[in-house]
């Protein structure tokens, strides 16, 4: 009698599983910021442990193996996917627990030679600026005094080898850059 390979148990959802299970996480260990279904989408490497795409595209940026990703809390090493990073596993437990409009993950491509994850969505699903009376938003003061139509892209950038690159969006108003403190 052949018996079949076991599949690997995938986490239960929130609803299943023991009654004093805890929440998962919903913060990347490596910025602790919240997860989302863009640019923080959260990845699993095959340890595990989940970190922010946006994390590990910088992580990825400053690798000298840009075809893994070493984990780093355990130090175990992730072969990327054919067509990269944004390809790798979602943690499904963790987007579960997540507001459900944003349960839907948006289709992210990394260019790791310009450092540059970008989403492509139809135009119909951009936000519309502000009303001018509306609470004001704040972009870069380099910027046109008119925010420009909205194109979803977060560049890192390296000021020196021993700095961590700066992550700098584009025009989004839901998106609130890290490293500056103002909304992009």
């Amino acid at each position: 009698m052949s018996q079949k390979p076991e599949k690997p148990q995938s986490l239960p959802p929130p609803d299943e599983g023991a009654a004093d299970a805890e929440a998962p996480d919903l913060e990347c260990a490596i910025c602790f910021s919240q997860f989302n279904n863009v640019f923080r989408t959260p990845k699993m490497l095959q340890c595990r442990h989940t970190f922010c795409l946006e994390c590990l595209a910088r992580m990825n940026v400053k690798s000298p193996a840009p075809e893994a990703i070493q984990c780093p809390l355990c130090r175990g090493v992730t072969p990327l996917p054919s067509l990269g990073l944004p390809k790798l596993d979602n943690n499904p437990t963790i987007l579960s627990y997540l507001p459900e409009a944003m349960q839907r993950v948006y289709s992210v491509r990394f260019n790791r030679s310009k450092g540059r994850l970008q989403v492509k969505r139809p135009r119909g699903h951009l936000p519309e600026p502000p009303a001018p009376s509306a609470t004001p938003w704040t972009w870069d003061s380099r910027s046109p005094a008119t925010p420009p139509a909205p194109p979803s892209t977060v560049a890192f950038s390296s000021s020196s080898p021993t700095s961590p690159p700066a992550a700098h969006s584009s025009w989004l108003p839901w998106h609130f850059c890290s490293c500056c403190s103002l909304a992009s």
